[in-house]
């Protein structure tokens, strides 16, 4: 039984309603490169660009991490980006072809850069070292359930009829906007800072550079983590026409194994990783789950290929090593940054975490298509499991110096 104190149980209250609703926008946005895909039948350079969107939008985490200063000015953020980062998606009604859906998803992307960081510093100020993995293990388990939930309904509805399309991303962006209100409701043991900051272009980039030099053991788990972002994200670029175009899969059976699966695992196995990572370092944890994702790529670019089983049952078993291998990542990449911050705002530290991944976002979805295009699906895919191997090593040698 945990015994919480009346910050803690007013946090993680509040912090479950957020996870309810974010993970019903979730759910649609979970799916947004196939209903580019089929219901737009938007080309694989618009569906790439669809990957590219939620990266790229994170560079702008580095600057909101310099600039979040103080609890009043956090609070009104949230406001903000429920009104014009969720909402937005109400619009979803008008569109007609996947090149109208970018803009929005960006958008929705953008005013979320922040959201990560500043859960953070909930999480660093608010809950106890020795509760706080299971608390956000038990919460990231309400957000994969329901997650599930929707994507579920959603790529039945789509099935049925994918003229639901505006109606359900519009609900989406409405439930993604209550999220926010929950979490605006939860108040943070701030550190008071009352030093005025202006506004300096390069000087979150200086910043980031200098806290490199300082803490050499963040700078390679940032190593590590760029370079398994570059094998995720390449694969997510292919994955939509792959499943689509030559596993030939429905809305549904996509669903499924994209989102159902995923998020049932994550539902499972995110309040044991949470519990195992007060006994096993959680750098090891992550290695291991690079190592697993090796394994996804390898064996999900090899189904076609193979016909001891059936092509869409491999599909099926390489996402449910997928699912359990990203259970341990999660975990990690959410909260690692505060483990490497000590005593310091875990907000700088998981912004500069989150921003990078803008930098993969950049590279890793073009060289994906150019892959998938000039050579084929397979080439891609074990391009992927490099770049994941590659991160099992470094991550793991990062455990040896800690």
């Amino acid at each position: 039984m945990l015994r919480l104190n009346e910050v803690e149980k007013k946090t993680f209250k509040y912090h479950l309603l957020f996870s309810l609703f974010n993970g019903i926008l979730n759910g649609g946005l979970s799916l947004q490169e196939i209903i580019l895909k089929k219901k737009f039948n938007s080309p694989n350079s618009i569906v790439t660009i669809a990957v590219m969107l939620w990266p790229l939008s994170n560079l702008f985490s580095i600057y909101w991490g310099y600039h979040l200063e103080n609890i009043e000015e956090r609070k009104k953020l949230f406001y903000i980006a429920g009104i014009f980062g969720r909402l937005p998606l109400l619009l979803s009604i008008f569109i007609n072809n996947g090149g109208q859906l970018l803009p929005i998803l960006f958008i929705t992307y953008f005013f979320n850069a922040f959201i990560i960081p500043v859960q953070n510093t909930i999480f660093q100020r608010n809950y106890t070292n020795e509760r706080r993995n299971l608390l956000f293990g038990l919460s990231l388990s309400v957000y994969s359930i329901f997650t599930l939930i929707s994507s579920t309904i959603i790529g039945k509805l789509l099935d049925m009829n994918d003229k639901f399309f505006g109606i359900i991303y519009g609900l989406c962006g409405f439930s993604g906007f209550i999220s926010l209100l929950f979490l605006s409701r939860i108040e943070i043991n701030e550190r008071k800072n009352n030093k005025k900051r202006e506004f300096k272009l390069l000087q979150p980039v200086l910043n980031m550079i200098n806290e490199f030099k300082e803490n050499n053991q963040f700078l390679q788990f940032e190593i590590a983590f760029t370079i398994y972002g570059m094998g995720i994200l390449l694969i997510l670029a292919v994955i939509p026409q792959f499943l689509v175009n030559k596993i030939k899969m429905s809305y549904s059976e996509i669903s499924f194994v994209r989102v159902f699966l995923l998020n049932i695992v994550f539902s499972i196995f995110m309040p044991l990783s949470g519990y195992l990572n007060r006994y096993v370092h959680p750098i090891k944890i992550t290695g291991i789950s690079y190592f697993f994702l090796f394994i996804f790529s390898t064996l999900l670019g090899l189904t076609p290929y193979q016909n001891i089983f059936s092509v869409k049952g491999m599909v099926i078993f390489s996402f449910i090593i997928y699912a359990i291998a990203m259970a341990g990542v999660e975990m990690t990449w959410y909260l690692g940054s505060i483990y490497f911050a000590k005593d310091k705002d875990a907000v700088v530290h998981q912004s500069i975490h989150v921003s990078l991944t803008a930098v993969r976002g950049l590279l890793a979805p073009p060289l994906g298509l150019f892959i998938m295009s000039r050579f084929n699906d397979l080439s891609a895919f074990l391009t992927g499991s490099f770049f994941f191997l590659v991160s099992s090593i470094v991550m793991l040698l990062l455990l040896k110096k800690m």
